[in-house]
């Protein structure tokens, strides 16, 4: 039977980096959107 733990532990490690990457993305962009907002609602304000 061949030996494919390396294999499996690389794809388990690669999916999980994917996972964070994502999860990062969608954070930062979170932060900037709410950012947005917050400039948004002074600009309204100063109106």
């Amino acid at each position: 039977m061949p030996e494919n733990t390396d294999y499996m532990i690389l794809g388990y490690v690669l999916g999980f980096a994917i996972l964070l990457i994502t999860l990062g993305s969608i954070w930062l962009r979170a932060r900037s959107l709410d950012k947005d907002e917050a400039l948004l609602k002074t600009l309204e304000e100063e109106e």
